[in-house]
């Protein structure tokens, strides 16, 4: 059903001089629920998220990183953008050392279609291409509480996060300033582009779009360049990086559609620069669940269990499965 806009407000959901924190409507995420999960600092303060793809290398929003070349070299010269993980708390310069790492920002490559559009007053309303690719210094070590998410395969599609997908966030959690001490997660899901009448100049190929009441369950300042996943059983995937949000009101109600870049319309760009980047085996997926079926005595589980599973244990996992497969064939 098409629905009418009588009223548009476009934010893009990061700016570093908006006093971060939390996704609104969201809950606590848990120690080594989303082992991916960066919190990225400007100053010392959480100014947007990001997703771990490479033990180097970070998805995060092209606007959180929009300034000229040489005051991007000053910020990587003089330690002001830093990544921090391995903690389901807000970073802040108070938390003990013991509960989190820390690495220094060396890189930043945003996309080089990235443009802004603004109003008639100069204010920014959109960012197209809004995502950038960012390198550490120095790896982050895979753990527990640290691990790489992967990235859907060129054609897989999105019907997945049709049926849930999450957001992670380290923004605000209402327009009035309210923080939250720990990241947050809120479930969502795609809303189909057709179905709501936006501009043209606001809408892009490589946009994702989700839906949700008005304060519940969307993002907000300080959530950019986090991610959104979907899952493939028990695998969260990396389909989109937050950018921004719509404010929809009708004669009915207020919604909030929250804007994400494509991962998988930018596979190209990301694979130019992260080589080793892991994606997501369907074929695998499905005939796991296929011997799962089979074989309800013996409990198989997914193949490639969760996020937060170490190396040792998914090639266990991996071996396990494959052995019940052919026995079962």
């Amino acid at each position: 059903m098409d629905v009418t806009p009588l009223v548009i407000f476009v934010l893009l959901i990061n700016c570093a001089a908006v006093t971060p924190d939390r996704l609104v409507g969201g809950k606590r995420v848990q120690k080594g629920q989303f082992p991916f999960f960066v919190q990225i600092l400007f100053n010392d303060e959480p100014t947007c998220g990001g997703s771990l793809i490479h033990s180097s290398w970070i998805l995060s929003a092209g606007h959180c990183f929009f300034f000229t070349d040489n005051e991007r070299e000053e910020m990587i010269s003089n330690n002001t953008i830093n990544a921090v993980m391995g903690t389901n708390r807000l970073y802040t310069q108070t938390l003990e050392i013991s509960h989190y790492f820390r690495k220094s920002i060396n890189r930043i490559i945003l996309h080089k279609d990235y443009h802004e559009c603004y109003d008639n007053n100069k204010i920014r309303l959109v960012a197209k291409y809004d995502i950038a690719l960012v390198k550490t210094e120095q790896p982050f070590s895979m753990s527990k509480h640290i691990y790489t998410v992967k990235v859907p395969n060129v054609g897989q599609g999105i019907s997945v996060c049709r049926r849930k997908a999450v957001l992670i966030g380290v923004g605000v959690t209402s327009f009035e300033g309210h923080k939250s001490s720990h990241v947050l997660y809120a479930e969502t899901k795609l809303y189909n582009k057709r179905s709501l009448k936006l501009p043209e100049w606001f809408m892009s190929s490589t946009l994702l779009l989700t839906k949700a009441v008005w304060d519940r369950h969307h993002p907000l300042f300080g959530d950019s360049g986090g991610p959104l996943v979907c899952y493939h059983g028990r695998i969260p995937v990396l389909y989109g990086v937050i950018s921004g949000i719509v404010k929809v009101t009708t004669s009915e109600k207020t919604i909030v559609v929250g804007t994400h870049e494509s991962v998988e319309e930018h596979l190209s760009f990301i694979k130019r620069y992260v080589g080793k980047v892991q994606t997501v085996d369907d074929t695998k997926y499905w005939r796991s669940r296929y011997v799962h079926k089979k074989n309800k005595k013996i409990g198989i589980i997914s193949l490639e269990a969760s996020a937060s599973a170490t190396p040792g244990r998914l090639s266990f996992l991996n071996l396990l499965d494959v052995f019940v497969f052919l026995i079962n064939k």
